[in-house]
């Protein structure tokens, strides 16, 4: 019954994750770099959402010197 129970509990972890990444790729292909998600997960996958966070930080990151060099450019 305890193994059973891990198993069910690592399954609903994992189909969490998963809707969660979903939803926030979803936004981020739709130009949404605010996507970040807020919420902790735990072992393995919080190196994912660490990650993810990152990537867009780098994206905002490039889009905001994009924009300044626009800026400069047109001025």
């Amino acid at each position: 019954k305890e193994a059973q129970d891990i198993l069910v509990r690592s399954r609903d972890e994992q189909h969490a994750v998963l809707a969660t990444f979903d939803e926030k790729l979803q936004r981020l292909a739709g130009g949404d770099l605010t996507a970040k998600i807020d919420s902790v997960f735990s072992g393995e996958y919080e190196t994912f959402r660490t990650n993810f966070n990152g990537a867009l930080d780098g994206l905002a990151a490039i889009q905001t010197s994009s924009e300044a060099v626009l800026t400069r450019t047109y001025v």
